[in-house]
Protein backbone atom coordinates (compact mmCIF):
# COMPACT_ATOMS: atom_id res chain seq x y z
CA UNK A 1 0.00 0.00 0.00
CA UNK A 2 2.83 2.79 1.14
CA UNK A 3 5.06 1.85 -1.76
CA UNK A 4 1.81 2.11 -4.02
CA UNK A 5 1.41 5.91 -2.39
CA UNK A 6 4.97 6.46 -3.14
CA UNK A 7 4.74 4.90 -7.10
CA UNK A 8 1.34 6.84 -7.87
CA UNK A 9 3.07 9.83 -6.86
CA UNK A 10 6.30 9.68 -8.28
CA UNK A 11 4.72 9.10 -11.69
CA UNK A 12 1.51 11.74 -11.40
CA UNK A 13 3.09 14.77 -9.96
CA UNK A 14 3.37 17.62 -11.96
CA UNK A 15 7.22 18.88 -12.19
CA UNK A 16 6.44 21.67 -10.18
CA UNK A 17 5.13 19.12 -7.34
CA UNK A 18 7.96 17.01 -7.57
CA UNK A 19 10.19 20.04 -6.02
CA UNK A 20 7.72 19.56 -2.96
CA UNK A 21 8.25 15.05 -2.96
CA UNK A 22 11.15 15.20 -1.32
CA UNK A 23 12.83 12.14 0.66
CA UNK A 24 11.88 12.66 3.79
CA UNK A 25 8.20 13.79 3.01
CA UNK A 26 7.89 10.79 0.89
CA UNK A 27 8.75 8.96 4.01
CA UNK A 28 6.32 10.44 6.40
CA UNK A 29 3.48 10.10 3.38
CA UNK A 30 4.30 6.12 3.37
CA UNK A 31 3.71 6.18 7.08
CA UNK A 32 0.53 7.83 6.66
CA UNK A 33 -0.83 5.91 3.71
CA UNK A 34 0.09 2.66 6.02
CA UNK A 35 -1.63 4.14 9.01
CA UNK A 36 -5.07 5.46 6.49
CA UNK A 37 -5.46 1.75 5.48
CA UNK A 38 -5.14 0.57 8.67
CA UNK A 39 -7.42 2.48 10.46
CA UNK A 40 -9.92 2.65 7.38
CA UNK A 41 -10.97 -1.23 8.06
CA UNK A 42 -12.23 0.04 10.83
CA UNK A 43 -13.51 3.64 10.83
CA UNK A 44 -15.08 5.74 7.97
CA UNK A 45 -11.72 7.79 6.93
CA UNK A 46 -12.08 8.68 4.00
CA UNK A 47 -13.15 7.10 1.04
CA UNK A 48 -11.04 3.95 -0.53
CA UNK A 49 -8.44 4.18 2.00
CA UNK A 50 -6.42 1.43 0.75
CA UNK A 51 -6.64 2.37 -2.96
CA UNK A 52 -3.21 3.73 -3.55
CA UNK A 53 -4.39 5.91 -6.67
CA UNK A 54 -6.85 7.53 -4.36
CA UNK A 55 -4.74 8.56 -1.63
CA UNK A 56 -2.17 10.19 -3.64
CA UNK A 57 -4.87 11.93 -5.79
CA UNK A 58 -5.77 13.62 -1.91
CA UNK A 59 -2.26 14.20 -1.21
CA UNK A 60 -1.41 15.90 -4.67
CA UNK A 61 -4.73 17.65 -4.48
CA UNK A 62 -3.38 19.04 -1.12
CA UNK A 63 -0.35 20.30 -2.13
CA UNK A 64 -1.23 21.20 -5.64
CA UNK A 65 -1.98 25.03 -4.48
CA UNK A 66 1.37 25.33 -3.23
CA UNK A 67 2.48 24.57 -6.31
CA UNK A 68 0.52 26.54 -8.31
CA UNK A 69 1.23 29.60 -6.24
CA UNK A 70 5.20 28.95 -6.46
CA UNK A 71 4.51 28.76 -10.37
CA UNK A 72 2.52 32.39 -10.78
CA UNK A 73 5.01 33.74 -8.01
CA UNK A 74 2.54 34.36 -5.71
CA UNK A 75 5.05 33.98 -2.29
CA UNK A 76 2.76 34.72 0.81
CA UNK A 77 1.46 30.80 0.82
CA UNK A 78 4.48 29.37 1.55
CA UNK A 79 5.76 32.30 3.73
CA UNK A 80 2.36 30.91 5.88
CA UNK A 81 3.85 27.46 6.24
CA UNK A 82 7.17 28.70 7.40
CA UNK A 83 8.78 27.35 10.45
CA UNK A 84 7.67 31.03 12.10
CA UNK A 85 4.53 30.36 11.23
CA UNK A 86 1.23 29.13 12.88
CA UNK A 87 -1.68 27.20 10.71
CA UNK A 88 -5.50 26.31 12.04
CA UNK A 89 -7.15 23.27 10.20
CA UNK A 90 -10.52 23.17 10.78
CA UNK A 91 -11.83 19.87 9.93
CA UNK A 92 -9.02 17.77 10.08
CA UNK A 93 -10.83 14.28 9.23
CA UNK A 94 -8.33 11.60 7.68
CA UNK A 95 -5.54 14.52 7.58
CA UNK A 96 -6.34 16.21 4.24
CA UNK A 97 -4.72 19.12 4.21
CA UNK A 98 -3.45 19.40 7.52
CA UNK A 99 -1.34 16.12 7.99
CA UNK A 100 0.02 16.71 4.24
CA UNK A 101 1.03 19.79 4.68
CA UNK A 102 2.72 19.39 8.05
CA UNK A 103 4.68 16.28 6.71
CA UNK A 104 6.20 19.19 3.77
CA UNK A 105 6.72 22.59 5.67
CA UNK A 106 8.09 23.46 9.08
CA UNK A 107 4.87 25.22 10.38
CA UNK A 108 3.28 24.75 13.71
CA UNK A 109 -0.17 22.91 12.70
CA UNK A 110 -3.38 22.74 15.10
CA UNK A 111 -5.77 20.40 13.76
CA UNK A 112 -9.11 20.53 14.84
CA UNK A 113 -11.43 17.81 14.62
CA UNK A 114 -14.66 17.28 16.39
CA UNK A 115 -14.81 13.39 15.74
CA UNK A 116 -13.03 11.83 18.38
CA UNK A 117 -11.88 8.51 16.41
CA UNK A 118 -10.68 10.83 13.64
CA UNK A 119 -8.73 12.92 16.34
CA UNK A 120 -7.65 9.60 17.62
CA UNK A 121 -6.36 8.91 14.18
CA UNK A 122 -4.68 12.10 13.69
CA UNK A 123 -2.66 12.29 16.96
CA UNK A 124 -1.34 8.52 16.17
CA UNK A 125 -0.27 9.54 12.44
CA UNK A 126 1.45 12.53 13.68
CA UNK A 127 3.40 10.41 16.37
CA UNK A 128 4.48 7.94 13.98
CA UNK A 129 5.24 10.46 11.02
CA UNK A 130 7.32 12.32 13.64
CA UNK A 131 5.74 15.33 12.68
CA UNK A 132 6.80 17.66 15.62
CA UNK A 133 5.10 20.41 14.17
CA UNK A 134 1.60 19.24 14.76
CA UNK A 135 -0.91 19.52 17.77
CA UNK A 136 -4.82 17.88 17.50
CA UNK A 137 -7.51 19.69 19.21
CA UNK A 138 -10.20 17.18 19.55
CA UNK A 139 -12.95 19.99 19.56
CA UNK A 140 -15.99 21.23 18.02
CA UNK A 141 -14.81 24.78 16.55
CA UNK A 142 -18.34 25.96 16.68
CA UNK A 143 -17.66 25.52 20.34
CA UNK A 144 -14.02 26.92 20.54
CA UNK A 145 -13.39 30.85 21.54
CA UNK A 146 -10.81 31.20 18.61
CA UNK A 147 -8.44 34.20 19.09
CA UNK A 148 -7.15 35.72 15.75
CA UNK A 149 -3.21 34.58 16.28
CA UNK A 150 -3.04 32.33 13.16
CA UNK A 151 -1.05 32.94 9.94
CA UNK A 152 -3.04 30.38 7.75
CA UNK A 153 -6.45 29.14 8.02
CA UNK A 154 -6.46 25.58 6.17
CA UNK A 155 -9.87 23.73 5.63
CA UNK A 156 -11.02 20.57 2.48
CA UNK A 157 -14.62 19.60 2.88
CA UNK A 158 -15.45 21.39 5.35
CA UNK A 159 -18.98 22.42 4.40
CA UNK A 160 -20.86 25.36 4.52
CA UNK A 161 -18.88 28.06 3.11
CA UNK A 162 -20.22 30.95 5.28
CA UNK A 163 -19.58 29.50 8.39
CA UNK A 164 -15.95 28.64 7.28
CA UNK A 165 -15.69 32.53 6.63
CA UNK A 166 -16.79 33.34 10.35
CA UNK A 167 -14.76 30.44 11.83
CA UNK A 168 -11.71 31.85 9.55
CA UNK A 169 -12.29 35.40 10.24
CA UNK A 170 -12.00 34.50 14.07
CA UNK A 171 -8.94 32.54 13.92
CA UNK A 172 -6.74 34.87 11.32
CA UNK A 173 -4.34 37.57 12.32
CA UNK A 174 -4.44 40.97 10.15
CA UNK A 175 -2.64 39.74 7.00
CA UNK A 176 -3.33 36.29 7.48
CA UNK A 177 -4.50 33.75 4.41
CA UNK A 178 -7.05 31.54 4.49
CA UNK A 179 -6.63 28.75 1.86
CA UNK A 180 -10.09 26.88 0.82
CA UNK A 181 -10.46 23.53 -1.15
CA UNK A 182 -14.11 23.79 -3.13
CA UNK A 183 -15.65 22.04 -5.98
CA UNK A 184 -15.18 23.84 -9.13
CA UNK A 185 -18.96 24.69 -9.25
CA UNK A 186 -19.68 25.63 -5.49
CA UNK A 187 -20.61 28.84 -4.51
CA UNK A 188 -18.50 30.90 -2.70
CA UNK A 189 -20.51 33.38 -1.31
CA UNK A 190 -17.87 36.30 -1.59
CA UNK A 191 -20.41 38.58 -0.01
CA UNK A 192 -20.35 36.34 3.31
CA UNK A 193 -16.59 36.71 3.12
CA UNK A 194 -16.49 40.54 2.67
CA UNK A 195 -19.11 40.78 5.55
CA UNK A 196 -16.30 39.07 7.57
CA UNK A 197 -13.06 41.11 7.01
CA UNK A 198 -12.17 38.40 3.99
CA UNK A 199 -11.04 39.54 0.36
CA UNK A 200 -10.35 36.88 -2.50
CA UNK A 201 -6.01 37.13 -2.58
CA UNK A 202 -5.71 34.42 -5.46
CA UNK A 203 -8.56 31.87 -7.12
CA UNK A 204 -6.94 28.64 -8.59
CA UNK A 205 -8.68 26.31 -10.97
CA UNK A 206 -6.79 23.18 -11.43
CA UNK A 207 -7.12 19.68 -12.67
CA UNK A 208 -5.94 16.51 -11.57
CA UNK A 209 -5.52 12.44 -12.88
CA UNK A 210 -7.79 10.61 -10.28
CA UNK A 211 -7.70 6.80 -12.40
CA UNK A 212 -8.61 7.23 -15.89
CA UNK A 213 -10.10 10.85 -16.18
CA UNK A 214 -9.25 14.38 -15.51
CA UNK A 215 -11.32 16.06 -12.46
CA UNK A 216 -11.92 20.20 -11.56
CA UNK A 217 -10.70 21.71 -8.41
CA UNK A 218 -11.04 24.67 -7.28
CA UNK A 219 -8.76 26.40 -4.27
CA UNK A 220 -9.34 30.14 -2.71
CA UNK A 221 -7.15 31.70 -0.67
CA UNK A 222 -8.87 34.68 1.22
CA UNK A 223 -6.91 37.51 2.79
CA UNK A 224 -7.81 38.79 6.06
CA UNK A 225 -7.71 42.85 5.94
CA UNK A 226 -9.43 43.87 8.63
CA UNK A 227 -10.63 42.99 12.28
CA UNK A 228 -13.54 41.38 13.35
CA UNK A 229 -15.94 40.43 16.39
CA UNK A 230 -17.50 37.70 15.03
CA UNK A 231 -16.45 34.34 16.42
Amino acid sequence: MAAGVRSHLSTTASPALREILATAFLERIEIFASLLAAWGSKTNLTARPSDPAEIAFHILDCLTPVAECRARRFRQLESKLSSKSLVLDLGSGAGFPGLVLAAAYPAYFVLAEARRKRASFLTVAAAEMKLKNVEVWQTNVAKTSLTPKFDLVTAKAFGDPETLYTFAAAGLKVGGLALFYAGPNQSLKKDKAASRGLTVALELRYTLGRKAERVERTAVLWRKLSATSEN
